[in-house]
């Protein structure tokens, strides 16, 4: 079987905060897939933004760490 990709040199990341962000596209073999953003904040945490997701991925995290956006 096909691993999935990552793409780090995608279009939605010329759209990134060039200081502090980094967008990647990552896809399967199937098909599906999304993007990626890892933000560095001032305050010294890091965030993990996963969006733009295909009917059929699924986000798996720890739930103590875990923020679900609206």
């Amino acid at each position: 079987m096909a691993r999935p990709s990552i793409k780090t040199r995608c279009v939605a990341d010329t759209y990134a905060d060039k200081s502090c962000e980094r967008i990647a596209e990552f896809s399967a073999p199937n098909g599906k897939g999304g993007l990626i953003a890892i933000r560095q904040n001032s305050d010294g945490t890091v965030t993990v933004h996963v969006y733009r997701l295909d009917d059929g991925v699924e986000v798996v995290a720890s739930a103590d760490h875990m923020t679900v956006a609206a």
